[in-house]
């Protein structure tokens, strides 16, 4: 879309400031979609619970770690026994 804008600006004659107007053909900016904004935010929002995921599974890998060496040689509980316990089998 084409439009004028008008200008004013001050011009400078000896000692006398004067007021210029000028109008001059614009382009207007097309309008961006409101779903732009939305798109991105989302895929912060997905970001962050990507990096969210990664700490948890980062604090799970942690956790096994201090189990294995708190647990050092002690043997195994056996997978059909810990079924059995729980009731899944």
């Amino acid at each position: 879309m084409i439009g004028l804008r008008t200008e004013i600006r001050v011009q400078r004659t000896g000692d006398r400031k004067i007021p210029a107007v000028t109008k001059r053909s614009v382009r207007a900016k097309p309008r961006t979609s409101a779903v732009a904004p939305f798109d991105k935010l989302r895929a912060m929002a997905d970001s962050s619970r990507r990096d969210a995921s990664g700490e948890e599974d980062l604090e799970d890998r942690r956790d096994l770690e201090r189990a294995i060496v708190e647990n050092g040689s002690k043997p195994l509980v056996p997978w059909e026994k810990v079924k059995k316990e729980l009731g899944l089998g």
